[in-house]
């Protein structure tokens, strides 16, 4: 039986956000820039359940040469059914250096958003993995009201 959170929203196990992310190709990094937050899109494939994208000199690199913990985002929302998903990723950024993780990255087919070099590789581990899905013909099983979904969200 799936689980339903207060709001009405499926719950996704890790193991159907891993199979989300494998379908997807744009997500979203969020990480500090001069301690405000910044959501950066990417494309990216999932390997051997790491995220792992291009990227050039910037913040992203940054990041990933501190091994800093960023959170990671990948959705789809249906305008038409009014059904989605979210899943969201928290985990340690890193650089891959070696050719091993370009090849497998060309050969996922992996198209940078950006035209230019973008001659680095990092990677995000899925340490923390939570995902919800939104399918419009059901019903909260509880109203909840704005207020109250924002307090339940830390908002």
């Amino acid at each position: 039986m799936k689980s339903i959170d207060a709001t009405g929203l499926e719950v996704l196990d890790r193991h159907e956000c891993l199979e989300l992310l494998s379908a997807a190709s744009l997500g979203r990094v969020a990480l500090s820039m001069g301690a405000l937050p910044a959501v950066l899109p990417v494309s990216f494939c999932l390997m051997d359940d790491q995220i792992v994208f291009y990227t050039g000199a910037g913040s992203k690199l940054a990041a990933a040469l501190e091994e800093t913990v960023v959170a990671f985002e990948v959705d789809d929302f249906d305008s038409f059914t009014g059904d989605g998903w979210s899943v969201n990723v928290v985990g340690r950024a890193s650089v891959h250096c070696g050719f091993l993780h370009r090849l497998r990255l060309d050969l996922a087919d992996v198209k940078p958003l950006v035209p230019g070099p973008l001659p680095f590789v990092v990677s995000i581990d899925t340490t923390i993995v939570t995902g919800r899905r939104l399918l419009a013909h059901r019903a909260p099983t509880t109203e909840v009201t704005g207020d109250e979904a924002d307090r339940r969200d830390g908002r």
